[in-house]
Parts: C-alpha cells; sequence; structure tokens
C-alpha cells in the first residue's frame, strides 16, 4: 500500500464537555427547566397524568361503594371500552383510505 493510497487524516480531538462529580454525576439535566413555557409544560404534564390515574381508581370505586356490585364495576368498565374500540377501528379505517385530495373544500 503506498502512502498516497492512506486514508487516515489528523483530526482534531472533540470537546467533551465538562465532567460532573459527586451527585450531578448521576442527576438528570434540569437546564430545559430554566425556560417558564417548558416549565409550565412539563408541570401540566404531570398534573395531567396524576388526575388520570386518580380518575382510573376512583370512579370504579366510586360504583362499587355506590352499589356493592362488582358486576356494575365490570359493566361501567365495559361501558368505557366499547367506544374506545370502536373509534379506534374507525379512526384506523379512516386513516388507512387514500387521500386524493379531491374531496377537500
Amino acid at each position: 500500500m503506498d502512502a498516497s493510497e492512506s486514508t487516515t487524516e489528523e483530526r482534531e480531538p472533540e470537546p467533551q464537555a465538562p465532567r460532573r462529580r459527586g451527585r450531578h454525576r448521576w442527576a438528570m439535566d434540569t437546564r430545559p427547566l430554566r425556560r417558564p413555557a417548558y416549565r409550565r409544560l412539563w408541570g401540566s404534564t404531570i398534573v395531567t397524568a396524576v388526575g388520570s390515574q386518580l380518575t382510573a381508581v376512583a370512579v370504579p370505586k366510586q360504583i362499587y361503594d355506590i352499589t356493592g356490585s362488582s358486576a356494575w364495576v365490570g359493566a361501567a368498565s365495559l361501558a368505557g371500552l366499547v367506544p374506545l374500540i370502536v373509534f379506534a377501528l374507525w379512526g384506523g379505517a379512516i386513516a388507512d383510505t387514500p387521500w386524493t385530495g379531491a374531496s377537500c373544500c
């Protein structure tokens, strides 16, 4: 192999971020939270997730407390599941149809 065929080139070393020490080495990066809009978005996402989980537990508990019947809890859960399945299938069928552009406006 000739020296002219060599593909190795001298590269400059890439700058590396300063190494964090101690507990900061394992902590997550919180720099995005310095922006107020992102902080509000992140906070509202957490509140929504907690509220959804509380609702998933509280509604069946309340139905059981009112009726005393597990069958009614199952019926209420089924009543919430049926529209989810129907509209998911319907929305999937609409999404899979080819778009011609002629049906718009």
